[in-house]
This record gives structure tokens, sequence and C-alpha cells, in this order.
């Protein structure tokens, strides 16, 4: 009888230990599973917070884009008119008509100067943080404000700014769609 009792509390004994490391384990493997959904939960945030900040600030840039687009085409109208209207003043002979439309296409190559460095800024900045389909679009509203490197003709120019503008509102719709501002 002694010997069954000290075999019964081994057995015990047994249960116990492996009761113990069993509730050990099971700590040790919550805790590693614990840590790796914090671990990735954290990433994801990251990931999230990182495309809220890009998606804040293409469409800051688009926005600053199309202001300095409009303002560039329009500088780039005033320009052509300036210079049409200096042209034929200079084939008419009047010094003082002259002088006026010198100091107009000056004033209008002086308006244009801010507003192409305003462009070229906001549009890398779109380059850099925005996706590619509003890219291709904002490539495209520089490639009409551009006009193929020449300033519109003063007979085109209604047409230039019809292209610019709906550039522009084609940028402005893609970058709305794109980030779930519709």
């Amino acid at each position: 009888m002694a010997n069954l009792y000290r075999a019964d509390r081994f057995v015990c004994q047994g249960d116990a230990v492996l009761a113990v490391l069993t509730g050990f384990a099971g700590v040790v493997v919550g805790w590693l599973l614990k840590t790796i959904s914090d671990f990735q939960a954290e990433r994801r945030a990251n990931k999230r917070a990182d495309v809220i900040w890009r998606r804040q600030h293409y469409v800051d840039a688009v926005a600053s884009l199309v202001h300095a687009g409009r303002e560039l085409m329009s500088a780039d109208s005033a320009i052509s008119r300036a210079t049409y209207s200096l042209l034929n003043a200079q084939s008419g002979g009047d010094q003082a008509i002259i002088e006026a439309c010198r100091a107009a296409h000056l004033a209008a190559v002086e308006r244009q100067h801010p507003w192409t460095t305003s462009t070229a800024q906001a549009l890398e900045a779109v380059r850099l943080f925005a996706p590619e389909n509003v890219v291709e679009r904002a490539d495209a509203a520089w490639d009409a404000i551009h006009n193929g490197g020449s300033f519109p003709e003063v007979t085109a120019t209604a047409a230039f700014e019809a292209a610019v503008l709906d550039a522009l509102a084609g940028l402005r719709a893609e970058t709305r769609a794109t980030a779930g501002l519709v």
C-alpha cells in the first residue's frame, strides 16, 4: 500500500509539472502572438498614415498646380496680346504708343516669371507624391500650358485657354477620384 501511495503521488506531481509547463508554454506563445499582432498593427497604421500623408500632399500639390497653371496660362495669353500690340504699334510708328505697348509687354513678362516657377515646383511635388494616373494628368496639363514651347497665337488664345482649362479640370477630377473625395 505504501508503494501504491507513492506511485499515485508521483503521477500527481507529474501532472502538476506538466500543467505548469503547459501553462508556461501557453503564456510564452500568447505573448509571442500578441507581440507579432502588435507589430503588424503598428506597421498597418504606419502604412495607412503614410498613405494619408501622401494623399494630403498630392491633393495640395495639385491645388497649387491648378492655381499656378491658370495664372501662367493667363500670363502667357497676356504676353501674346502684348507682343501683338507691340508689333502693331511698331508698324504704326507712333513712339508714345510703342513705349506704352513695350511697358505692357514687360509687365506681362514680369507677371509670368513667378508663375512659371510656381507651376514647375507644384508639378514636381505632384510627381513626387501622386499616383501614376494623377501624374499623367498633371503632365497633360503641363503640356497644354507649355503649348509646344511657344506662346499662344493671339488669334488662338481662346482655344489655348480652353485647352488648358480642360486639362486642369481633368487633372482636378482625376485627383478627386483617386483621393476618394468624389
